[in-house]
């Protein structure tokens, strides 16, 4: 059971390395969708938003171009879960604070 174990963190180590420019340019493109959103809730002209709404659209497509990147988080969240488990198996169950 551990061999498995070691072998699924092995796995999604390497799907999350795999994944490293995804995730990254779908971080950066979240950060700037959330930019776009608040510059298009505070403009109030018409042309404003219309362009901060392309600016969204735009973004929005990056974004669906790298949607591999929820593979990558996956995997780093699986890579997380077995990290933690491990560690409080050394430490005998014990919660720290």
């Amino acid at each position: 059971m551990k061999l498995l174990a070691v072998l699924l963190g092995i796995a999604a180590f390497l799907l999350a390395i795999g994944n490293l420019g995804s995730i990254i340019l779908f971080a950066l493109s979240a950060w700037l969708l959330w930019l776009v959103w608040k510059q298009f809730v505070n403009t109030t002209s018409t042309g404003g938003r219309i362009g901060w709404g392309i600016a969204g659209a735009i973004i929005i497509l990056v974004m669906l171009g790298n949607l591999q990147a929820v593979i990558g988080l996956a995997a780093l969240y699986v890579l997380y879960v077995l990290i933690r488990s491990w560690k409080e198996k050394e430490d005998g169950g014990v919660h720290h604070a």
